[in-house]
């Protein structure tokens, strides 16, 4: 299991505090459930995988670990250590002087979902309609990394919804914890779909630089130029291969979202836990 060591140990104490033991103890301990998880995350995309043939160390059927994984989730098991993990990587980039950020999203196909069983809270569908798609319905999942390849913050939206819609959401977490002035200047890249004067202005009345791509329109007589962090942006779209090489991140083979998003964390964890600072 490639899995760091700390993010391991961390999850592990998180179930430990979070996690109800009611009942009689299991036959199995939590590390040996973690490696369940990280081996469905990496090659199997159904539950059903998981049985004494697959498995013939285990006790327990499939549904058994459908329902610990689930428990996990609503405990927040994965949302207090991926928080932990973005603590760390916050307090690594105080001490820097220069701290280059990148936002990007991309889409995620919907095989399995309810969209009927996913509402958010003012009771509109998660799964909304990409006609661009022959799939249909799809997850958006939006990323803030730094040039390090360290998560800032994370967000999962409706498939229909415009990529600059997270901007406030990334933007109340930044300015909350991570202050920006001369000696350590904070930079935000996007490409042209995050293109917008007003986030400009909000970025800048904090102290940061807010940089997009700029549209080349056909009446140009040159092309813009490009700014030197735009070369840096590959990082981002990196970062998005690497999770998409797990097939539960790149499809969506559970039919609630909580569950998908549960494994996303995971796989963030599994990553982030190679490149964890200091």
């Amino acid at each position: 299991m490639d899995m760091n060591i700390n993010a391991k140990k961390i999850i592990l104490d998180l179930v430990n505090i979070m996690c109800n033991r009611r009942g009689p103890k299991s036959s199995q301990s939590d590390e040996h459930f973690l490696e369940i998880f990280i081996d469905l995350l990496k090659d199997y995309t159904k539950w059903k995988c998981v049985d004494k043939k697959v498995y013939k160390k285990s006790y327990f059927t499939h549904d058994h670990y459908r329902k610990k994984f689930i428990s996990w989730v609503k405990n927040g098991v994965f949302d207090a250590a991926l928080e932990i993990i973005m603590k760390l990587n916050r307090n690594y980039l105080s001490d820097q002087s220069k701290i280059d950020c990148f936002v990007d999203a991309t889409n995620i196909r919907n095989v399995n979902g309810s969209y009927k069983r996913n509402l958010d809270a003012n009771g509109a569908t998660l799964l909304g309609r990409l006609y661009a798609d022959k799939w249909k319905r799809n997850l958006k999942v939006s990323i803030l990394i730094t040039d390090q390849n360290h998560l800032l913050d994370v967000k999962v939206s409706s498939g229909q919804s415009h990529d600059i819609t997270v901007i406030p959401y990334f933007c109340k977490n930044l300015f909350a914890k991570i202050s920006s002035n001369k000696r350590h200047r904070v930079t935000v890249c996007g490409d042209k779909g995050y293109t917008s004067k007003k986030n400009e202005k909000l970025f800048e009345n904090n102290g940061m630089y807010y940089v997009t791509s700029k549209k080349n329109y056909k009446n140009q007589e040159t092309e813009p130029t490009p700014q030197p962090i735009e070369k840096k942006r590959h990082k981002v779209e990196n970062y998005f291969c690497l999770l998409k090489k797990y097939t539960r991140i790149k499809f969506l083979y559970d039919k609630m979202i909580f569950v998908y998003v549960g494994f996303l964390k995971l796989a963030i964890l599994v990553k982030s836990g190679k490149n964890q600072p200091g």
